[in-house]
């Protein structure tokens, strides 16, 4: 039966809350839709069957299916997937003996292979694998086990209304079909017809920040017909959001998933960001699970009635849809924001907070701060999505927000009566500013970004648990900073913190931090890079693994310690592998170089940082492209005790032929000039190759080429490039050597030298400190521009073993 729009609004608005018993206007066409099935085991069997007979009793004329029915490409899968089928639609038909077709296509997971792990697993020989794969014969097995043709692209017509489907890998052959079937299928006679594929056309449902989207190749095609209505998944995005029905040159709806709701990115106990820098999340992300969610669309004739269902609870999701197909782009995102009113908290509605040492969603200790408040109330338009929630910082009267975050609303993805009550959001407490007085600032916002009032905390004191920054500490922090911003002024500077040598023998950090334990101090260095603004931190090497540990245990829960400490630093760290970082092969308390560089400056890759490693990570370079300076971290020990590999000095060699302007600096653990870092007994100590190295650098300063021992470099081509030295631990003491026009630079470590030891002719200094009351840090910067570089001390020493010169 044809109703007119106006009909139609008029009797489905009546019925949008109710049972459609009630509605007198039967629809032309009913359909149900899913999509991300993911069909693994029997385990998922029962709510696909749950669904279905849901549709069944709907009366509904076809079931689209978006792909990704079974969950990791194998065949048994699928078969589950039509045995459930068959049992509720026995012969395709329900039991009043109406036709139910099949609109289903492949997605990735269908045509993969992610089940090679199961099929290993099971003991299966390789070779027989490919029989136990959907994607080896993807027609031959959907005819066999959905009984019906298989086409890359098709068509379909069911009760006058046509369908097309494009399976996984074909939505690019869409515009061809179209426009080759148009006139017989009568696509263009302004009848709505249906399209379904597994990802989003580019750029419609979510709009461009969806996940999984294809690129754009099915937007561009089925932007010539006004008239079609495309269904697909593969986002897994929860239908309580309204975002998942587009309007622009066609319709498009987001289907979401009957087997998990996926949490968006950028909150806080969202999903993890995969392809771009993400901040380790304080909160475990939501229970997506419990959201199983589904649609029935019923279609009038020019409008549609999309009934949001999740199939856990058995409840609608909201009201229903009302999309009408006229060509009036009633659902464009513009059109449905301007009409959205904000959801709001409730009058005298408070925010409170809390603060302890809980687990970060890697599973670290953190201390952290916890807001708590109560749930928003939906308007008559929208609900809440999310909350923003500011952390502001008050100084005179003015708050600066020093932190924000988003979080979803807990159970967002269930009908509105269960959704939770309260909600929360928790911050590290490094990511606020230590010592000063917050509050917290929390409104509600809709899925179209409109947001609520705000309600705001009382005053609070960022103060850490036991274990925090000690206010010695802070004051040699405060005062080194002052120094080095009043010498950096308005300049462009490239600054970095070093700690070295902490020859630490601590296991664990426990429940407090032990200042008195050099390996603490790495957290002072992170506190007064962020203080500074630097650009990266340097370790330059000697945790201690070599002496002390009574088996590879202790390594590892040393190694785990160690990467712990800089788990939550948000900066690039360079860490240089010392000699006592290997540990000692014959206790078989060993740590490789490969495993070093995976452990701390692998950190950099998974934090998105611009690292290029060489053929381990233990060596490699940090790009700054914005201050056109590349600072290396070199493997002193990658050869031996003390040695560089070719491999790695011809790495350094072809990475020196820098672009015009650029500026290279070098951290590493031993001193290559050893008339400056030898301790007396050990004056005849060398590093393998290091008179190659140093050849190189002098070279590179002199812009000649030259070669050695099977290492060449050319660096005659290099226009106006600057080197700013050599940086390095080992020698337990501060120096400074000028050679040939390249300056050498020794930071005193942790590790103590005895006077019989200590070289007094050299120009070397030893500062006496105390563990437990002073750091013993350099903040090291340079001015590109000018080429001047100045060491500012953290501690020990204070103003007068601030070092610096012009190179």
């Amino acid at each position: 039966m044809e109703i007119s729009r106006r009909g139609f609004l008029a009797t489905a608005a009546a019925a949008a809350g109710g049972a459609f018993a009630d509605n007198p206007v039967r629809p032309n066409l009913t359909l149900g839709v899913l999509s991300d099935i993911h069909i693994h085991t029997q385990e998922q069997v029962p709510v696909f069957e749950k669904a279905l007979a849901f549709f069944r009793d709907a009366g509904v004329d076809g079931v689209v299916i978006a792909g990704d029915m079974a969950d990791t490409g194998l065949v048994h899968q699928l078969e589950k997937v039509a045995a459930a089928w068959f049992k509720v639609f026995p012969d395709n038909k329900a039991p009043d003996g109406r036709t139910v077709e099949k609109l289903f296509v492949y997605g990735n997971h269908d045509v993969s292979n992610y089940g090679d792990g199961e099929l290993k697993s099971k003991g299966l020989d390789p070779k027989d694998w490919p029989a136990h794969k959907l994607v080896t014969d993807r027609k031959a097995n959907w005819e066999r086990i959905l009984r019906e043709p298989w086409q890359g692209v098709y068509a379909k017509q069911v009760k006058g209304y046509v369908f097309v489907g494009a399976h996984w890998g074909y939505e690019k052959q869409l515009d061809a079909f179209l426009q080759a079937n148009a006139d017989r299928l009568g696509l263009r006679n302004g009848k709505p017809f249906f399209y379904a594929q597994h990802p989003h056309p580019g750029n419609t449902v979510q709009g461009p920040w969806a996940w999984g989207h294809d690129g754009g190749v099915a937007t561009a095609a089925l932007s010539k017909f006004p008239n079609a209505v495309a269904f697909s998944g593969h986002s897994h995005y929860s239908l309580t959001d309204d975002r998942c029905v587009w309007q622009g040159a066609f319709t498009s709806i987001g289907t979401s998933s009957l087997r998990y709701i996926f949490s968006q990115y950028g909150r806080e106990n969202g999903e993890d960001c995969e392809w771009v820098r993400c901040p380790v999340r304080q909160m475990p992300n939501l229970d997506e699970h419990e959201g199983k969610q589904g649609q029935v669309v019923r279609v009038y004739g020019d409008s549609l009635l999309i009934e949001r269902r999740e199939f856990v609870y058995g409840e609608k999701l909201g009201p229903d849809w009302i999309v009408p197909l006229d060509g009036s782009k009633a659902f464009a995102f513009e059109t449905r924001a301007a009409k959205m009113v904000a959801p709001e908290f409730a009058p005298g509605a408070k925010v409170s907070l809390s603060a302890a040492v809980g687990k970060n969603r890697k599973g670290v200790d953190t201390p952290q701060v916890t807001v708590s408040f109560p749930a928003a109330k939906p308007s008559a338009t929208s609900r809440v999505l999310d909350y923003e929630v500011r952390a502001l910082a008050y100084t005179y009267d003015v708050d600066h927000e020093v932190a924000s975050k988003r979080v979803h609303a807990e159970k967002f993805y269930l009908a509105p009566a269960r959704e939770a009550k309260s909600g929360k959001c928790v911050f590290a407490l490094s990511e606020l500013p230590a010592g000063e007085t917050v509050r917290f600032a929390v409104r509600p916002v809709e899925c179209y970004g409109k947001k609520g009032h705000e309600i705001v905390s009382a005053p609070w004191k960022v103060s850490l648990p036991a274990g925090a920054i000690p206010a010695w500490a802070e004051q040699e922090i405060a005062a080194a900073v002052a120094r080095y911003n009043a010498w950096k002024g308005a300049d462009t500077t490239v600054a970095f913190t070093v700690i070295t040598d902490v020859h630490s023998r601590l296991v664990g950090l426990g429940d407090s931090v032990d200042w008195s334990d050099s390996l603490a101090h790495q957290f002072l260095a992170q506190k007064a890079a962020a203080r500074a603004g630097c650009d990266f931190l340097a370790d330059l090497g000697d945790h201690d693994f070599q002496v002390g540990p009574k088996d590879q245990a202790e390594v590892d829960a040393r190694l785990a310690t160690t990467q712990a400490i800089y788990a939550e630093n948000p900066r690039p760290v360079l860490f240089a592998l010392g000699n006592h970082d290997h540990g000692d092969p014959k206790k078989k308390t060993f740590v490789s170089s490969a495993r070093f560089g995976e452990t701390f400056n692998g950190l950099m890759a998974k934090h998105g940082h611009a690292f290029k490693s060489g053929a381990n990570k233990s060596w490699g370079y940090l790009d700054l492209p914005a201050k056109r300076t590349r600072v290396f971290v070199l493997n002193s020990s990658d050869e031996g005790y003390y040695g560089y590999s070719k491999a790695q000095l011809q790495f350094v060699a072809d990475n020196l032929k820098l672009a015009p302007g650029w500026t290279a600096a070098v951290c590493q653990h031993f001193c290559i000039q050893t008339k400056a870092g030898y301790w007396i007994h050990y004056e005849n100590t060398r590093a393998g190759r290091q008179e190659v190295f140093i050849k190189m650098v002098e070279d590179f300063v002199a812009r000649r080429a030259g070669s050695a021992d099977g290492v060449a470099w050319d660096f005659t081509k290099n226009v106006d490039t600057r080197f700013a030295g050599c940086f390095f631990g080992d020698s337990h003491y501060d120096n400074h050597l000028l050679e040939n026009g390249v300056h050498y630079t020794i930071t005193q470590g942790y590790g103590g030298v005895g006077d019989k030891d200590f070289p007094k002719d050299n120009g070397a200094v030893k500062t006496p400190f105390n563990r437990g009351s002073q750091m013993l840090v350099d903040l090291v910067a340079f001015k590109p521009a000018t080429r001047e570089l100045k060491v500012f001390r953290i501690g020990a020493g204070g103003p007068a073993r601030d070092r610096g010169y012009s190179y």
